[in-house]
C-alpha cells in the first residue's frame, strides 16, 4: 500500500493527518462491488459435462505412449535449443 505524507503545518512534519476514510475510498473506487461481483460469482455452481462413453473410447484410442527414452530426447532437444539461444 502507498501513503502519501500531507504536511499541513511544518511544525506537524511526521505526525500522521488523515485525509480521507479508506473503507469510504474502498467504496468510491468501486472495488466493494467488484468484491462482492467476485463473492458471488465464487458461489455460482458451474455444471462440468461429463464425457460420453464414446468419446472417452475415441480419446484412449487416440493416446499415443511415450517412454522415457523419448522425454529424455526432446529434454536434450530443448535444452540444446537454449544453449544456442544464449551463445547467439
Amino acid at each position: 500500500m502507498c501513503y502519501i505524507d500531507i504536511i499541513l503545518d511544518a511544525d506537524e512534519d511526521g505526525e500522521a493527518n488523515t485525509i480521507a476514510d479508506e473503507e469510504q475510498v474502498y467504496v468510491a473506487m468501486g472495488f466493494k462491488v467488484a468484491d462482492e461481483r467476485g463473492e458471488e460469482a465464487a458461489r455460482e455452481k458451474i455444471p462440468i459435462p461429463a464425457m460420453s462413453s464414446e468419446l472417452e473410447k475415441r480419446d484412449g484410442e487416440a493416446t499415443i505412449p511415450i517412454g522415457i527414452g523419448t522425454i529424455l530426447i526432446c529434454l536434450l532437444a530443448h535444452t540444446i535449443h537454449a544453449w544456442l539461444q544464449v551463445a547467439s
